[in-house]
């Protein structure tokens, strides 16, 4: 019988050992939007659902910050908590895009580095997102 353990738990380790040890990427997907935004409110009725949808979705941490319409970039003090350590990497994406405000904004930052920085409808659509959010995690599938 402990032979017969040993060959079954072997034979799972040798299956699914790489992906048990495996890791998933930290994967945060900041979504800036103002609450009298007709293109955010667009936006979290369309492309959400289709992000939420897909299998990748259970990977993303998603956090949505309200700002208003025309400023700029939260400072830091507006961030929340567990995702306040990405504001530098964020606000320096800000500054070398040029945007000067306006929602619907994201950042989509895959193990501390922002793969993604839009504004407007079309940068932040899930057919834009989501390619970029597998592509993160094909590593971890193929192992």
């Amino acid at each position: 019988m402990k032979a017969l353990k040993a060959i079954i738990l072997s034979s799972f380790f040798f299956w699914f050992g790489a992906n048990a040890n495996a890791s998933a990427p930290e994967i945060n997907l900041i979504y800036f939007a103002a609450a009298d935004c007709p293109a955010c409110g667009f936006w979290e009725a369309t492309e959400l659902p289709k992000l939420q949808a897909s299998p990748h979705w259970k990977y993303v941490k998603f956090t949505k910050i309200a700002k208003s319409i025309k400023s700029r970039l939260p400072g830091e003090f507006w961030w929340p908590k567990d995702v306040k350590h990405l504001h530098d990497i964020v606000a320096a994406k800000y500054k070398e895009s040029r945007i000067k405000g306006g929602t619907p904004m994201s950042a989509l930052i895959i193990d501390g580095n922002v793969v993604s920085y839009g504004f407007g409808s079309r940068k932040i659509a899930a057919t834009h997102l989501l390619p970029l959010i597998g592509a993160a995690l094909e590593p971890q599938r193929s192992q």
